[in-house]
C-alpha cells in the first residue's frame, strides 16, 4: 500500500493505492476510496483514458465521489490500457486484459477487502474485455453495471470503414505503434500536420470545435460525447484525461468492429459460447446519441443474455441527450446517469451464486440495420388535449431494427423483429427515446395478396403515454408501385399505452432515395466470426427479401420458375 490520494469529494484519509502484478508481469494500479460498508465496487475505465475519468474534479460530482459518499468502497483499477501506467506504451490486445488484468484485480480486491465477490462499474473497453473475461471463466463478480458496449457492438459507417480498410494494421506498417491524443506539439511538423489533415476529419457540425485533442479523439475513436454536456474547464483539461493507446488493441477492436461481437485478436469465436457464464445481474447504461457504439449494440446483448439466462437478470437504461464517455464525466452525470448506477448497486448488493459450470449454448446468426423515416403530421379533428396546431409539423422515425435470430425471423409466419430509436416531432420538443418495439417484415393479412410492414411501439414523453402503429401497405395495384409501396408508411399516434386509447393523429412518413442508400449501408450481420458467414447471413435475408417482393409484385416470374421446376 502507498500513501493516501487527494480526490475532490472524498475525504483524502479514506484513500490508498496498491500496486499489483498480473501473472503476465504487467505492473496495474488499484485505487480505494473506502466510503462505507457497503461492499466493494470496481470501476473500470477504457482504452486510452485512465481511472482519472472517474475521479476527474472538473465537474460538481465524479463517478467515484457519487459512489463513495453512497457509502461503497469504491476501487479504481487502472489495468494495462491506462495512461497513467507504463504499460500502455506497450502491444497488448484484449485477450490480454481478459486472462490476465482482470483476474488478478478481482482476485486483489477480495484478498484486501475478505469479500466473498465484488461488484463491478466498467466502461467501454474496460466494459467489452469484462464481458470477456467473464466468458473466460472469470470468478468472484456478483454484478455489474455496463456503460456502453458490452458483448456486441453496431457503429457507424466510418468506423466500419475504417476497420474493413485495416487502418490500424496499415499504420503499423508504416512504423506507427500508437495514436496519441494528446496535443500536437508546435516542434514537430508531423504534429502539425497531421492537425491540419484532422480539420477534414468528418465531425457532426454542432459539435466541430477549435480543440485539437476532440479531433484527435473522433479520429482514433469517433465522436465520443456531446458538447453541451461538457463543463468548460473539462473541455479544456480533456488532454490531461486522454493520452496513448496501442496499434494492437485497435486491430482487436477492428476484428470485432467487423465481426460484430466479442472474438479473440485472431477472429475466433471463443467467447459467445460461453453466455451462460454471464448469469449474473447486470445493468446496461447508454448515451442514446453514442455513435462510437450505436444504442442496439448493448440491445443486442441485453435481449440475447435474457434468451439465455433469464430476462428478470438484465435491465438497461438509455440516457436521453448522451453520447458515449459523458455518462462518465457529464458536467450533469451524477443527476442523470448516476442515480441508474446506484440503484444497481443497491439492488444487488446480496450474494447471489452463479453457474459458472454452464455448458455451452450456440448463438443464432442475425442482422441489424437502420432507416429514417420522414414526412407530415396532421391532427384529428378533436383528437386528444393537445391543439391541433400543436399537432402539426413534421414527424422523424429515426429507427434500429435487429432480427436476432435470422433462421427463426424467416420461419415466424409474422416475420417478427425489435425495434429502438427516437420519434421527433415539435409537439414533443426533444427526440423521444423508443425502445422494445415492434416490427414485422411480409405479414400476412386476409387478402393473400396483400402483405404489411409493421411498425409499432409505446413511448412516454412528459408523463403522457403515446402509442405509434405505422403500416406499410404491399399490394400490387400496379406493378410500379414497388416503390411507393416499401417506402410510404401510414402512421397513427393514439393517446395511452395501445391502439385501443384515443386518436391524436395521422400521417405519412416516407424513406427517401438517399435514406434507401443510407440504410443498405447499416446492414450488419450478428454473430458470425467469418466473413464468409456474414456474407451469407446478408444473402440469406437479402434473397428472403427478393423472393417475398418477386411473390408480391411480380407472380408471373414466380409461376413461371415453378412451372420450369416441375
Amino acid at each position: 500500500m502507498t500513501g493516501h490520494v487527494h480526490f475532490k469529494g472524498i475525504e483524502e484519509k479514506d484513500t490508498a493505492r496498491y500496486p499489483l502484478t498480473t501473472d503476465d508481469n504487467v505492473q496495474l494500479l488499484l485505487t480505494r476510496c473506502r466510503g462505507g460498508d457497503r461492499g466493494p465496487v470496481l470501476l473500470s475505465h477504457g482504452l486510452g483514458v485512465s481511472s482519472e475519468i472517474f475521479t476527474t474534479g472538473t465537474i460538481e460530482t465524479s463517478l467515484a465521489a457519487f459512489l463513495y459518499q453512497a457509502g461503497y468502497d469504491v476501487w479504481l483499477l487502472d489495468f494495462r490500457a491506462s495512461i497513467l501506467l507504463p504499460a500502455c506504451r506497450t502491444q497488448f490486445t484484449g485477450d490480454d486484459v481478459a486472462f490476465h488484468d482482470y483476474p488478478a484485480a478481482v482476485a486483489e480486491v477480495r484478498r484486501l477487502t475478505g469479500a466473498a465477490d465484488i461488484q463491478v462499474v466498467v466502461h467501454c473497453f474496460g466494459a467489452t474485455t469484462f464481458f470477456m473475461s467473464m466468458l473466460a471463466g472469470l470468478q468472484g463478480v456478483r454484478s455489474a453495471v455496463c456503460s456502453q458496449v458490452a458483448t456486441h457492438m453496431v457503429t457507424s459507417r466510418l468506423t466500419r470503414m475504417k476497420a474493413a480498410l485495416r487502418l490500424a494494421r496499415l499504420s503499423r506498417l508504416v512504423g506507427i505503434d500508437a495514436f496519441d491524443a494528446s496535443p500536437p506539439r508546435p516542434e514537430r511538423f508531423r504534429d502539425r500536420l497531421l492537425d491540419l489533415l484532422l480539420y477534414l476529419y468528418p465531425i457532426r457540425r454542432k459539435e466541430r470545435c477549435s480543440n485539437p485533442v476532440c479531433r484527435r479523439i473522433a479520429f482514433m475513436y469517433a465522436e465520443l460525447y456531446n458538447h453541451a454536456n461538457l463543463s468548460g474547464e473539462l473541455h479544456a483539461h480533456l488532454d490531461d484525461l486522454f493520452g496513448v493507446a496501442n496499434i494492437s488493441a485497435f486491430m482487436h477492436l477492428a476484428t470485432m468492429v467487423r465481426t460484430g461481437f466479442v472474438v479473440n485478436r485472431k477472429g475466433s469465436d471463443i467467447y459467445l459460447p460461453q453466455l451462460r457464464r454471464l448469469n449474473i445481474p447486470i445493468t446496461f447504461i447508454h448515451g442514446s446519441d453514442n455513435i462510437c457504439f450505436y444504442p442496439e449494440s448493448t440491445e443486442i446483448s441485453c435481449n440475447l443474455l435474457g434468451k439465455y439466462n433469464g430476462r428478470d437478470l438484465y435491465n438497461r437504461v438509455v440516457v436521453p441527450g448522451y453520447g458515449h464517455i459523458d455518462c462518465i464525466f457529464g458536467k450533469n452525470a451524477h443527476r442523470d446517469v448516476f442515480p441508474a448506477i446506484v440503484a444497481h448497486l443497491d439492488e444487488t448488493r446480496a450474494v447471489r451464486p452463479g453457474r459458472a459450470g454452464a455448458p455451452e449454448v450456440s448463438v443464432a446468426a442475425g442482422i441489424t440495420f437502420r432507416e429514417r423515416m420522414s414526412g407530415r403530421f396532421a391532427a384529428s379533428r378533436g383528437g386528444g388535449t393537445t391543439s391541433a396546431e400543436a399537432l402539426r409539423g413534421r414527424l422523424t422515425l429515426s429507427l434500429a431494427i435487429t432480427l436476432a435470430d435470422l433462421a427463426g425471423f424467416i420461419r415466424d409466419p409474422e416475420h417478427r423483429g425489435v425495434l429502438s430509436g427516437t420519434v421527433s416531432h415539435p409537439m414533443f420538443g426533444a427526440p423521444v427515446l423508443v425502445d422494445h418495439g415492434v416490427f414485422k417484415l411480409f405479414a400476412p393479412t386476409e387478402d393473400p395478396a396483400t402483405r404489411l410492414m409493421v411498425y409499432e411501439f409505446g413511448f412516454t414523453c412528459d408523463g403522457v403515454s403515446y402509442f405509434l402503429a405505422g403500416r406499410k401497405w404491399l399490394r400490387n395495384d400496379w406493378y410500379l408501385d414497388l416503390w411507393p409501396d416499401t417506402t410510404t408508411l401510414f402512421v397513427t399516434l393514439y393517446e395511452g399505452e395501445d391502439a385501443g386509447g384515443r386518436v391524436l393523429g395521422k400521417g405519412k412518413v416516407r424513406l427517401s432515395l438517399f435514406g434507401l442508400f443510407r440504410l443498405v449501408t447499416t446492414f450488419t450481420a450478428l454473430n458470425s466470426a467469418t466473413a464468409s458467414g456474414r456474407r451469407r447471413t446478408l444473402c440469406r435475408f437479402l434473397g428472403f427479401f427478393a423472393a417475398n417482393i418477386v411473390a408480391i409484385y411480380l407472380p408471373f416470374l414466380r409461376r413461371k420458375t415453378n412451372g420450369q421446376g416441375s
